[in-house]
Formats: structure tokens, sequence, C-alpha cells
């Protein structure tokens, strides 16, 4: 049908997709979904067209609907998948998210790479498992989901007004649930909600109900995205503040749950014993030890008889107080600190925090703007500083992890900047700089 191929929020010239790989195997038969793993794309202008009205296989990780005589079939495998890198899609993802366009993500994979791209790990769902979070083992399909994250899942599903569904073969896993609500809600009254737009190469049990059905590579779709949306595509800096050498303090207490009025010492330091502190958790109460860092700087976990990785980009969400729910794995003798203690966690030494932190300005004339920077002086006892700049410039907040921890842009109007001074003690100094 045409809602089928376009989806009903599709226009009637459209044209129907071709078929660039032909399959008779069905797409995912071990979960009873026998729909043909055939793939098709849209005509170029069909595809541009969509995206007006309106991701991880081409990193190398395998996937399980894809099958031989896939159009990605020539794609290099890796040696490990935690060699995987982002794709562009993940990074337009993440640039989106930045912008305000998008606000949560049901990550049906467990490969960690739209958090290696910079998507906050607070606004992911891992509900089936996770490389790179030592208290979410990969669920197994006959396993059962942790109980906060499907919690949270059925949060999301209600609240979701329109959802990017990309590149599963909704074979009827929980988590379509996110994917079909949504959908659903839109057949019954456009006013109520948006809808699902689908973006994958193979048909979906959904497709008749997509708001828009889009054929396409998830790089070629969200490349145009992001042209026509004017994105910023600015790397982001996933890497924990170098000055804290592995020992942070951050805002939870003993039982990982976040409070603001405490200051525990997490300690990720090679060879640091470590407990599984979530009751949801398969492996709750499993103890083991920090072992080592990869080649990418993610820690290597040692729990119970598996090992495991454990995501750098997790200490930013800890600093910063913003992960919701019982943080991963605490220390088995956790350490902290008094709200008054003015130490500063060195591993061979400790340093004062001085009276006055200065921010430095710096600009000269380019043409009719001017080009200006900001750092801050002395930069010993600095982790990490925020600049919150005008909302013209994109992105708005810039998070710098290196001293001098400058910022430089240019423009030709003034405007106040708010900033925010992570100190290495887990203190925070904010206040406001006029240009």
């Amino acid at each position: 049908s045409f809602e089928q191929l376009h989806g009903h929020r599709g226009d009637r010239v459209w044209t129907a997709p071709r078929m660039v790989s032909r399959s008779d195997e069905a797409n995912r038969a071990d979960q009873g979904n026998t729909i043909k793993a055939s793939e098709y794309m849209d005509e170029p202008e069909v595809l541009e067209a969509k995206v007006d009205a309106i991701v991880s296989r081409a990193s190398g990780i395998g996937d399980y609907a894809s099958k031989k005589n896939s159009i990605n079939s020539k794609i290099p495998k890796l040696r490990s998948p935690y060699e995987a890198k982002p794709t562009y899609a993940h990074r337009v993802l993440v640039a989106l998210e930045r912008a305000g366009y998008l606000h949560h993500y049901v990550q049906q994979n467990h490969d960690g790479l739209p958090q290696k791209g910079g998507f906050p790990q607070e606004k992911i769902n891992e509900i089936h498992g996770a490389w790179y979070d030592p208290s979410n083992p990969v669920v197994q399909f006959s396993g059962n989901l942790r109980t906060d994250l499907f919690e949270w899942m059925i949060e999301m599903e209600k609240r979701t007004d329109l959802c990017l569904c990309l590149g599963t073969s909704l074979s009827g896993m929980n988590a379509d649930r996110v994917a079909e609500t949504p959908a659903k809600r839109s057949l019954k009254s456009r006013s109520r909600a948006l809808g699902t737009v689908i973006i994958n190469l193979q048909q979906t049990r959904l497709d008749e109900v997509s708001a828009i059905r889009v054929w396409a590579t998830l790089d070629d779709t969200f490349k145009m995205i992001a042209e026509k949306l004017q994105l910023d595509m600015t790397p982001v800096n996933i890497d924990p503040p170098r000055a804290c050498k592995d020992q942070f303090v951050i805002p939870y207490n003993k039982e990982g749950k976040y409070d603001p009025n405490s200051r525990m010492v997490w300690d990720l330091r090679d060879h640091q014993k470590i407990r599984i502190q979530n009751p949801e958790a398969s492996n709750f109460n499993q103890t083991g030890e920090i072992f080592r860092k990869d080649e990418q700087g993610h820690y290597v976990v040692h729990v119970g008889r598996h090992q495991y990785r454990f995501g750098k980009w997790w200490v930013q969400c800890a600093l910063e107080g913003k992960w919701p729910f019982l943080l991963p794995f605490v220390n088995a003798d956790p350490v902290f600190k008094k709200v008054e203690d003015d130490d500063v966690l060195m591993e061979d030494s400790k340093s004062e925090i001085p009276d006055t932190i200065h921010i430095v300005q710096t600009h000269k004339p380019v043409g009719d703007t001017h080009e200006w920077s900001l750092s801050v002086n002395p930069v010993e006892a600095v982790a990490q500083v925020t600049w919150e700049l005008h909302p013209t410039f994109h992105p708005p907040a810039v998070t710098c992890t290196e001293a001098p921890f400058s910022v430089t842009r240019t423009g030709w109007g003034v405007f106040t900047v708010n900033f925010k001074i992570q100190l290495t003690n887990g203190k925070a100094l904010t206040g406001k700089h006029k240009l």
C-alpha cells in the first residue's frame, strides 16, 4: 500500500522505492519475524522530499537482520567490536540533541556508539544491556529487562510526540512500543502526536502506520538533515578531566544515589576494588576491580568472572550529578570528603585552591568583527570549565577539559557569558563575564 511505502503523512506523487538487494531469507526468524530481508532505497528526489517533511551498521559492528547479500556486506569487520567508532549518523544525532531537537534515546544496540559520539549518557536508555556499563549486562532474548530501565522506557513511550525509528527490524521486542505507540496515537488524531518516522532499508511490520517511511541509509539521510537544519557538527570531547588523575569527587552517596550534599571520591585508578550497587542489576552485589584502561581510554573492569568496559563518558555524567538512577558501581570502601574540605585530590601531591581564579579575555579586530577568547588563570586546581555563550553561537555551551580551558569565537556584538568552573576537589564556581 501507499502507507507501507511512504507513511500516512507521505505525498501521493512520491514514486515507490527500488529494490537494491533481494533476499528470500526471513528478516529475524529467531524472533518470529518472517518478513523477507530484501532491501530498498528511495530515489534521491523522494528522499530529499521526505527529509524536508520531517544508527549502527556502518560502524563495522554486525547486526542480526542484514544478510550475506546486503548492500552493507562489504563493510570491513573489526578485530574487536570495542574498536568501533560513531558513524556520521551518530554525530548528527548528537548535534540534534545539542540543538534541542532530540530529547531521549532508547538504544536497542549495546555498542556505546552514541555516547562515543558525545550523546549524553543520562538521556540514553540502554534497555537491552550495554557493553560499557558493568551493571547492565546484555540481556538475552529469554532474559528479563531491568525494572528501573523498563519503567523509564514506559515513561518515554507515554511522552513521545515524534519518534525516529532508526535501522531496527521492529521484530516484536519490548522496546518496539516506543515506536508503535506514537505511530498509532498519530493515526487516531494528528493533533495528539506527530507519529513515527521509520528509516530502514528493510521492510518492517510498522511501515503502514508510520508517519513518514524512508528507504535509505542512515548516513545519507542524516547528512541531508544536518545540512537543512544547519547543525553544528563540532566533535564533542568525552574525555574525563585529566587533572583529577582518575579520582573524581562526585555528588553521590555510598549507595551510588545522587545526593547534592555528598562528596564521594569515585576512585577509578587501576586495581581499585568496586561493587555493583544497583539491586536491579543481574550481577547485583558482585565485587570486582578496575583492571586498566583500553586504547580508547575506557576502563576495563573485572566483576565476578566477567570482564566489562566502563565508558569514560560516565565520569562527566557523574561529576554533574545527572545520572538519575544508581551508579553502575561504587568503590568497595568509598571515601568521602567534607563539604568544607578544600584539599585537592592528586595522585602524588596536593595543590592549594587559590583565593581567586581570573577570567582572562583577549581580542583582536578581524575586518568588521572581533575575534575574542576567554580562559582561566591559574589552572592548577581546575578540572574543567563550561562556557555558556549567546544562543546564536553553535553550540551555545562549550565544555573545556584541558588547560588553559579557553574558548575562541568571532563576532561583532557584546553579551554576558555565564561560566562554571569545576575544581579538582569537586567544588564548582559559577559566575558571569561581560565581553
